[in-house]
């Protein structure tokens, strides 16, 4: 019993126990991600199966076979049959490759092509879908969760797009200034858009003026919204600068709607003097002094019309949305005024 206790107290017999235990811990975890890394593979090629395809493109099975770097070729064959608009050849390219490699990281790889491809093409949830796979093997692929968070926002699913950016933000030191200023306005964005549907209209009205200073990027939408369910608050907090780009906004209201007292002070009032509801002598916008000359001096009758331009990739559009349909990038499109006669059409007859 006295060897047994000096065992015990022998500084070596600890050791001994200290060094079995890390080293069951070390078994333990490594077994554990073994299982995890099982899973995942498992995982990833149900997700395949789960999306049928008639069996494997010509040539691939053999091309992959000969070739030393097979993928960045079909995947560039897959981009070139995309872009022409034959999305299913090129969805067949991708679930054939991803079928012919046994890694998980060589799946995820063509695997995030597919995605991007379903999502271009309209298929939105298996989109989604082959996203949130990538992000169970991936967590931090900030590529997939920024394209997530738009993909969340074209669904108006906002509140996960928020979710979503926030996992962006625990990365942001590998971001750069420019990205971290996108992600700053997308937050602002669908925090607005989260809000716009709070039903205590006064907690709803403070918020979004709180947004509308804080991130004036998305002041448009917000007045937008004010001049539809808020009136007084769209005059009150019409901006005195940079009012051109919102010539659309106040062209369509008729002069009993508008407060004098606080339209009188404002340089948009060229809107309305253009229109002649107010006296003026030349506006310093070039087609709202086109609109205001036709009115005063000509027996024709002339009217604005309006193009919205992405500052981004330069897309038109006779429509505005606060994100490009050609780029996705989220933004105030850029208003161009042009003037134009109004064209009456003659009621004919038939008696």
């Amino acid at each position: 019993m006295g060897d047994l206790s000096y065992i015990y107290r022998d500084p070596l017999f600890g050791i001994a126990t200290l060094i079995a235990i890390i080293a069951f811990v070390l078994i333990a975890d490594y077994y554990r991600n073994l299982y995890q890394k099982k899973q995942r593979q498992k995982s990833l090629n149900a997700l395949v199966k789960s999306y049928e395809h008639h069996g494997i493109f010509d040539g691939i099975a053999e091309f992959l076979k000969v070739s030393k770097e097979p993928i960045p070729t079909l995947i560039f064959l897959a981009k070139s049959y995309a872009k022409g608009g034959n999305n299913q050849q090129a969805i067949k390219i991708y679930l054939t490759l991803i079928e012919q490699f046994d890694e998980s990281r060589q799946k995820i790889e063509i695997l995030e092509e597919l995605g991007l491809l379903y999502v271009r093409a309209g298929f939105l949830q298996k989109g989604k879908d082959i996203f949130l796979e990538i992000l169970k093997n991936n967590p931090k692929n900030l590529k997939i969760l920024a394209n997530l968070v738009e993909l969340y926002g074209i669904l108006g699913d906002y509140q996960s797009a928020f979710d979503t950016l926030e996992c962006i933000e625990e990365n942001m030191g590998e971001l750069s200034k420019k990205d971290k200023d996108k992600l700053a306005l997308a937050r602002e964005y669908f925090r607005m858009q989260m809000t716009f549907i709070l039903r205590d209209e006064e907690e709803r009205n403070t918020r979004l003026i709180e947004i509308l200073y804080k991130e004036p990027r998305v002041h448009r939408v917000i007045l937008n919204f004010f001049k539809i369910n808020a009136p007084r608050l769209f005059w009150e907090h019409f901006p005195h600068e940079d009012w051109e780009n919102l010539i659309d906004l106040l062209w369509d209201i008729p002069p009993n709607k508008i407060p004098l007292a606080i339209i009188k002070t404002s340089p948009a009032i060229e809107v309305f003097q253009a229109k002649g509801y107010f006296p003026t002598k030349q506006c310093k916008n070039f087609s709202l002094e086109t609109i205001r000359l036709f009115e005063t001096y000509s027996n024709q009758k002339a009217t604005l019309s309006f193009l919205y331009v992405c500052p981004h990739c330069q897309s038109q559009f006779p429509f505005d949305d606060f994100r490009c349909a050609v780029c996705g990038e989220l933004g105030e499109l850029k208003l161009i005024t042009k003037p134009q006669r109004l064209q009456y059409e003659k009621n004919h007859t038939l008696l």
